[in-house]
């Protein structure tokens, strides 16, 4: 795997402080890094969230807790639980939601 412009970094995440996004229900709690054209997140998406907002960025996402469900534009639904990891490509609309219970997320995009 070819990780351009990358150098070896140690993040502390809690150094880094959360920012709060609002989304048409709940909202997302992310402590975000950069680097080299690379957006590193850790994210805990609220109790009955949902996105305000059609994605079309590409994303490798991570379940750490909880169940985050991404909703895609053509109706289909991927339901992603802890443990388990989604890959989604550039253009392929999506939201994030979340039912009765939080979701933690690592994202990388």
């Amino acid at each position: 795997m070819e990780l351009t412009n990358l150098n070896t970094q140690l993040i502390d995440w809690k150094s880094i402080t959360p920012v709060d996004t609002k989304g048409k229900t709940g909202v997302n709690t992310a402590n975000e890094f950069s680097s080299g054209g690379y957006r590193i997140r850790l994210s805990v998406y609220s109790a009955n969230y949902e996105s305000d907002h059609w994605c079309e960025k590409g994303h490798i996402i991570h379940c750490i807790e909880g169940i985050l469900t991404i909703r895609q534009k053509d109706g289909n639904e991927i339901h992603l639980t802890e443990g388990k990891s989604l890959l989604l490509g550039e253009n392929d609309h999506h939201m994030a939601v979340t039912g009765d219970e939080s979701a933690k997320i690592f994202i990388i995009d």
